[in-house]
Parts: structure tokens; C-alpha cells; sequence
């Protein structure tokens, strides 16, 4: 009798075990703590609910949402070990994601992992994404391969002659790898065609003045206000010069 007591306190204390197990996991709306994770996420929230989303992924274990966010939390907790296993499971159950596929790529190279196929692939579901292009340019270039970086940025660049922020970046490569003369000469070829932009005339002087070229503002100040007469752009600049 005081075996089989035994036996049957054990079998209630596994069964109500797994019953309270199961009501937890009944308990959880996926979608609602999904919602409620990338909220969390947006607004900086300290309190993130990764228990939350560990126990919706026992519900709908093929949902790369959960995946994707699960690896999202654990990036911005820096627990990078945990969040790759996760973003890469993202990206293998939705592989046609532009979004997954990036933030994969991203942690990847933040953890000093080889990540230029990773982000080839991003790229070819966001060609036009300026982040997925810039993540691209970072990864070649901690590859070494910072030509490979200023061939893609120029390509991009024809495509996109208005995004100053490609050009102040292929300007910076092009300084790192030795040109003093010309290494904005991105900045020109769109003003070819986009003579009437300002935001391109002021980064260019805003990247020759970081690089102590001061000639070259002054040169630009006189370009611009020959179109535009006087400008508090050109006046401030000239003034800093």
C-alpha cells in the first residue's frame, strides 16, 4: 500500500505538472505576444518579453515572426550567440523576407562574422534599401575587399545619384585608400544631372571640409552661389573656412 501511494502521488504530481504545462502554453497568444514584443522593441522598452516569445514558439514553432523577433531581443540584450541561431532560423523558414534576411546579415557582422553572402542575399530582396547597401559596403570592407565596396557603392549610386549619404561614404573610401584629389567626384557627376540640389552641394562641402580641403569648399561656395546667389549654406560654410 505505502508503494502504491507512492506511485500514485508521482503519477498526479507528473500529470498536474504537464496539465499546468499545457494550460501555460494554451495561455499564450502568439500573435499577441508578437505584437506586443515588437512594441516593446520600438519604444527602447528595458522589459522585454523573451519568456513570453520562448513560450509562443512552443505554440507555433514554424512562425518566423517569432523567430525573427526572438533574435531581435537577443541582439539588443548583445547576446549574440543566442540571437544568430535565431535570425538564421528566421531566415530559413521565410527566405523571400527582405526584413529577416537583413537583420541575419546585420548580426552577423556585428559579431565579426563573415557576412558579405549573407547580405548578397539581402540585397537581391532590397536592392533599393540604403541600410542593406551600407551593411553591404561594411561587410566587404571587413573582408578587405574595400574596392570590391567603392565598385558596389558607385554602382549603386548611378542608379541612386541622390542619396548623399552613399556619397559620403564612397568619398571616405576612397580617402582611406589613399585619394586626395577627386574623392568626391561622386558628388559632381550627380550634380550633373541634379544641379539644382542643395543637400548634394552641402554634403560635399561638409566631407571636404572634414578632410581639411578647404580650396575645394571655397571652389563649391562660388559654384553654388554663381546658381543661387546668396545662401546661408554658402555664407556659413565660407565663414568656417
Amino acid at each position: 500500500p505505502r508503494r502504491a501511494s507512492h506511485e500514485v502521488r508521482r503519477f498526479l504530481l507528473c500529470y498536474l505538472g504537464r496539465s499546468m504545462t499545457d494550460a501555460d502554453t494554451q495561455a499564450i497568444d502568439p500573435a499577441r505576444t508578437l505584437d506586443r514584443a515588437i512594441e516593446a522593441l520600438n519604444k527602447g522598452d528595458p522589459d522585454l518579453p523573451l519568456d513570453e516569445v520562448d513560450r509562443a514558439l512552443g505554440v507555433s514553432p514554424h512562425d518566423y515572426r517569432l523567430w525573427h523577433i526572438k533574435g531581435l531581443i537577443h541582439r539588443e540584450r548583445e547576446q549574440r550567440e543566442h540571437a544568430i541561431p535565431a535570425l538564421r532560423r528566421a531566415a530559413e523558414l521565410a527566405p523571400s523576407e527582405p526584413l529577416v534576411a537583413h537583420g541575419y546579415a546585420r548580426a552577423l557582422l556585428e559579431a565579426g562574422v563573415p557576412s558579405v553572402e549573407p547580405f548578397a542575399r539581402a540585397m537581391k530582396l532590397a536592392p533599393t534599401n540604403t541600410e542593406v547597401v551600407k551593411g553591404m559596403a561594411s561587410a566587404l570592407v571587413a573582408e578587405g575587399r574595400i574596392n570590391d565596396a567603392i565598385q558596389g557603392l558607385e554602382t549603386v549610386l548611378r542608379r541612386s545619384p541622390l542619396w548623399t549619404e552613399g556619397h559620403v561614404l564612397l568619398a571616405s573610401l576612397r580617402w582611406v585608400e589613399g585619394e586626395r584629389e577627386g574623392f568626391t567626384r561622386s558628388f559632381d557627376e550627380a550634380l550633373t544631372a541634379h544641379a539644382n540640389s542643395l543637400d548634394l552641394r552641402r554634403e560635399q562641402m561638409v566631407t571636404l571640409m572634414h578632410a581639411e580641403q578647404f580650396g575645394e569648399v571655397l571652389e563649391r561656395i562660388e559654384q553654388g552661389r554663381r546658381m543661387f546667389g546668396e545662401q546661408p549654406l554658402f555664407t556659413a560654410h565660407e565663414a568656417v573656412v
